[in-house]
């Protein structure tokens, strides 16, 4: 995997960025685990490090990884609920010592807290992935929940990735459902930054786009497989899971992997319009996905785009819906971008559109390959009402200040 990233970097790319990463290794094999020692080597990391699990994945892979590493220092974090918030990162720092390194071993939660902890202490830490369930295994932010509140804090990522098939491959099917999710989310993120390409002239590499929209189709196509819990199927998902992440540090932001599916999960996840739901990020961002292509597919269906008049939320409607996280809302969003965008732009380009549209899976195709792996597929799959369906595609346009087609919608209406 890393050769192709490599191969990235090395060449003068065709979009004048040179593009930069911070993992610097990244082994996706089986029996992987028993090469870190080689690993943290050619990454130049020695010293005392330090293991940070939950109950679940020490049993799964922690002492399996404490023992290539004939590893004494190992935080096995067992609080009876682990979530990545100041319990559980306080958890750490009280028991990493003078640690040199971390070694988080586990799936998304795991690797918030311990990129946290190795930022906040200024270490470096490996990536040991035990399910293949989100794409932010190279992140370089965290996603925590400090003050019950959702947060984006700076982080690290890892110098390496150390995913080894046989543990992944074994991860209870949830996670992995939800790394399909995720994944599948892709479809609609991929179309709504090449949209806002053609419309506003948004940066683009095209050989990122290129490699992502491949190793998309190659994890959809090993569906049914990753249903049945096969390696080599489940080994295509974590590289696709891998090379979003991967992607996201090479453009510099989450275009590459996250779009209008993303906007309505963090809706969601905010709890503004609705009750906190308990789905996981994979399963959220999945049930999202089969809805955004129902709004774009309709979209398609037309013969040509008329203008519609468009005013910006105002103070008063942004109050009201966003409640709490309103002045969030207000910062993220500053002067309202739809106002420097020139519909004559969508109108021309509306055959182009159509024809990436076409890409998508219709909402039902998206619901059944969700269906085969056992991942949420609907609204209430994930103890959410109908009635929040309206609102939930109105408003999460405006939880990050990021071009869809969603957001673009507001300045037309569709000829029929």
């Amino acid at each position: 995997m890393l050769k192709i990233v490599k191969q990235l970097q090395r060449e003068t790319c065709d979009c004048g960025k040179e593009h930069s990463l911070t993992v610097k290794e990244i082994l996706l094999e089986s029996g992987a685990i028993y090469k870190l020692k080689n690993v943290l080597e050619k990454v130049e990391i020695d010293g005392n490090g330090c293991i940070v699990c939950d109950r679940n994945t020490d049993v799964a892979a922690g002492s399996a990884v404490s023992q290539v590493l004939n590893s004494e220092e190992k935080i096995v974090i067992d609080l009876p609920e682990v979530h990545a918030d100041e319990q559980s990162t306080q958890f750490v720092f009280d028991r990493m010592g003078d640690a040199d390194y971390l070694v988080a071993v586990g799936s998304g939660t795991i690797h918030d807290i311990t990129r946290y902890c190795a930022h906040a202490r200024g270490i470096p830490f490996i990536s040991v992935p035990t399910a293949a369930s989100v794409d932010g295994f190279v992140s370089t932010v965290c996603a925590m929940t400090f003050r019950g509140a959702k947060v984006t804090t700076p982080g690290v990522a890892p110098a390496a990735v150390v995913a080894d098939t046989d543990i992944f491959s074994s991860a209870p099917k949830r996670l992995t459902a939800s790394g399909v999710g995720d994944i599948i989310g892709k479809y609609t993120a991929l179309t709504d930054w090449r949209i806002s390409h053609l419309v506003t002239g948004e940066y683009l590499c095209e050989k990122v786009y290129g490699v992502m929209e491949k190793a998309l189709g190659e994890a959809v196509g090993a569906v049914s497989d990753i249903a049945r819990g096969k390696p080599a199927a489940c080994e295509k998902l974590m590289y696709g899971l891998l090379l979003s992440g991967v992607a996201m540090q090479m453009i510099g932001n989450s275009r590459p992997a996250s779009g209008a599916e993303h906007h309505l999960s963090h809706l969601w996840e905010t709890a503004v319009i609705n009750e906190p739901t308990p789905a996981l990020h994979g399963e959220k961002v999945g049930v999202a996905t089969a809805l955004v292509s129902q709004v774009y597919h309709e979209i398609a269906s037309g013969v040509s785009l008329q203008p519609v008049a468009y005013e910006p939320l105002s103070d008063r409607e942004i109050d009201r819906v966003f409640k709490d996280t309103a002045p969030d809302i207000r910062r993220e969003n500053g002067v309202d971008m739809l106002l420097d965008v020139d519909f004559h732009r969508i109108a021309e380009n509306y055959e182009e559109i159509k024809a990436l549209i076409s890409k998508i899976p219709q909402p039902g195709e998206i619901r059944e390959l969700l269906g085969k792996v056992g991942a949420p597929r609907t609204l209430s799959d994930i103890e959410l009402p109908d009635a929040v369906l309206e609102d939930s595609l109105t408003y999460s346009p405006f939880i990050r200040r990021r071009l869809t087609l969603m957001r673009l919608k507001k300045l037309f209406c569709v000829v029929k």
